[in-house]
This record gives C-alpha cells, structure tokens and sequence, in this order.
C-alpha cells in the first residue's frame, strides 16, 4: 500500500517536472528574442533599457525550472564512462551517495533561496533597470530547487527498489 502511494506521488513529480520543463521553452524563446534583439540594437549604437534585467531573471528562471527534468531525462553531466566499468551494487552505492549529495544541497538551496526571496520581497529590492522585483526570479528558483530536490528524492527511492523507475515520456 505505501509503495504504492509513493509511486504516484512519484509519477506525480515527474510530471510535474516535465510540464514546468515544457512551460519554461516559452521562457527561452522569450529570452533569444530580448538578448538577439539587445545585440541587434546594440550594433546599430542603440541602447536597450531594462534588456539585462530581463535576460538576468529569464535566464535564472529558465535554469531553476529545467534542472529537475534534466535530471529524469539524464542530461545532467555524468561520469558514466567511469561508473560502467565497476561493479553494478558499486555503481548503486555511488548513485545513492550522489543523490544524498544532492538532497542535502539542494534542501540548503532552497531553504537559502525562501530566505533570500522573503528578504527580497520584505525589503523591496527591486532591478536596477526595470524595478522588477528580485523576489519573484527568488522565489522560481526556490521551486525549481524544491523541484529537483523532489525529483532527488524519487531518484533514491528507486535506487533503493521502494518504487518503479517513473515514465518520462
């Protein structure tokens, strides 16, 4: 009965990794426009007011929202070369270890990032250009973090056998 609830809630998060993923390409289909606009513009000795602070948040928006699936999809950087020459429960160990890694970082990642966007959005700070409050790309990150960490999570309890690998497609 339990794994069977984890498995959901696992199918679940990867879902929910895979439509924030699919959302984020508007995102940086947005971005090319603004940077190749900035760039266009800047060659005919026009200035763009606010083009940084958009392309700041856009593209740290973009990154925080893609990790998690990136991470299902296995297109993080990897050291497979190395990890397909040992032993498979050594191969086990090393990618639990690397998940317990990254659950403690990215826990202390969003735990910072709640703090910085709380922080941001108590004091006001804004972008220099635009005045585009720093506490809503805060607090996508935080999500995107909580996402991954999530996703982390999933990773573990598959490598532990509790559940299924969860579908992608």
């Amino acid at each position: 009965m339990k794994s069977i609830f984890l498995q959901k809630l696992a199918d679940v998060i990867t879902k929910m990794s895979k439509w924030i993923f699919k959302g984020s390409n508007i995102i940086a289909l947005i971005l090319m426009l603004i940077i190749f606009v900035d760039v266009f513009l800047r060659r005919l000795s026009i200035a763009v007011t606010g083009a940084m602070d958009l392309i700041e948040v856009l593209f740290c928006m973009l990154c925080f929202l893609c990790f998690s699936y990136a991470w299902v999809r296995g297109d993080h950087i990897n050291v497979e070369i190395l990890l397909e020459h040992l032993p498979l429960k050594i191969q086990k160990i090393i990618r639990l270890f690397s998940a317990s890694i990254g659950i403690f970082i990215f826990a202390c990642l969003s735990y910072g990032g709640f703090e910085l966007a709380f922080g941001s959005f108590r004091f006001g700070d804004v972008t220099v250009d635009l005045g585009i409050p720093r506490g809503i790309p805060q607090s996508i990150i935080v999500i995107g973090a909580l996402l991954f960490l999530l996703q982390l999570v999933v990773t573990v309890l598959f490598e532990l056998g509790i559940i299924r690998k969860p579908d992608t497609e």
